[in-house]
Formats: C-alpha cells, sequence, structure tokens
C-alpha cells in the first residue's frame, strides 16, 4: 500500500510540475515556451529533493523506487536536450556573460547532482535486498537545495526564477547578489557531490 502512495506522489509531482503561472511576456511566444519547458525540469528536480526527505524520514522502501523511478523519467526528459540553444538564447543576453557562464554551470551541476543521487545512493546487492545509502545530514542539505533552486514569488532569488522570471528578479537583485546566490548553490552543489561519492 506505501508503494502505491508513493508512485501516486511521484505522478501527482509530475503532473503538477506543468501547472505554474507562465513567465513574463518579454520575448517571442514561441521561444517563451520552449524556454518554460526547457526550464521546468528545474521545478521538477526541486520537488524530487525535497519529496527525498520526505521519504527518507518515513519509507525507505518508497525511497529506493522514488529516486529509480525519477531518474527514468529524467532520462526521457532529454528530448529537449536538442532546443538547449533556443532555451539559453534570451538568457544570454539578459545577463552579464559572467551571470550567465555561472548559471548555465549551476544547471548542469544540478542534472549531475540527480544522476549521481541515483548512482550512489542505490546499492542493489540482489534483487531481494534493496538499500537507500545516505546520512540524514546528506537529506538535509538536498532538502535545502530543493528550496533554493525551486519557484518561489516571481521577485525570489531561486534559480528556477532567474531563468523563467528573470525580469522580476533582475528589479529586486542586483548582479552582486546573484552571484553570491549562486556562489552559495556552487558550495553546497559541492559539499553534496563530496558527500555521494
Amino acid at each position: 500500500m506505501k508503494l502505491k502512495s508513493v508512485f501516486l506522489i511521484f505522478f501527482i509531482l509530475m503532473i503538477t510540475s506543468s501547472c505554474d503561472s507562465t513567465p513574463s511576456k518579454t520575448i517571442e511566444p514561441l521561444e517563451q515556451d520552449i524556454q518554460y519547458h526547457f526550464f521546468e525540469k528545474l521545478q521538477s528536480h526541486s520537488r524530487f529533493l525535497i519529496e527525498t526527505k520526505a521519504l527518507y524520514d518515513d519509507n525507505l522502501q518508497g525511497l529506493y523506487y522514488f529516486i529509480k523511478g525519477y531518474h527514468l523519467s529524467q532520462v526521457n526528459k532529454d528530448i529537449y536536450a536538442d532546443l538547449e540553444p533556443i532555451a539559453f538564447k534570451t538568457i544570454e543576453t539578459v545577463y552579464s556573460e559572467d551571470v550567465f557562464v555561472e548559471l548555465k554551470n549551476t544547471l548542469y551541476r544540478i542534472d549531475n547532482l540527480v544522476s549521481l543521487l541515483n548512482s550512489s545512493v542505490i546499492l542493489e546487492n540482489d534483487s531481494m535486498n534493496k538499500q537507500i545509502v545516505m546520512t540524514e545530514d546528506t537529506v538535509s542539505q538536498l532538502y535545502y537545495l530543493g528550496m533554493k533552486i525551486g519557484p518561489a514569488s516571481q521577485q525570489e532569488l531561486t534559480l528556477y526564477n532567474l531563468f523563467v522570471y528573470f525580469n522580476h528578479v533582475l528589479d529586486q537583485n542586483s548582479e552582486a547578489d546573484i552571484l553570491s546566490y549562486l556562489n552559495e548553490l556552487d558550495q553546497l552543489i559541492t559539499t553534496l557531490e563530496n558527500d555521494l561519492q
């Protein structure tokens, strides 16, 4: 019964990830749609990292299947890879080169961290013995990262908002604020990578 509830939670997370409000209308509608859908993976990653903590606290077997299922769903989202140049086209013009490079690097590192999470915390000794290998501190840091990268009010400094609601974020934050935020994410991701290897 608990396994069914884990799959139900996963399904709801995937469905609701496309139910967010649309980004600001400053670019061509087709480019805007491509950009929005390309960066939607940050919202999915955020929810995944947050839910990982809840399942770690309550249901380790469910967490095992949740991580495996999320990893498989992300493999299928590689169909958006060809749209990357279009998704980054506007972002590249909005931010300075330093910020743009850091944004792109952070996005790639989060994608890689999610893959690393799948490959490093799940040990399959045999088909009957499945284990999650992760400390409570690592799980708390994953939760914190999920909170820092996902959508929030459009002016808040989150990675999702930097890509999707850049006009609103830039109205409220300086380039120095953004670089400081990205540096904080970089340090957190480095810590998590070290913990998971």
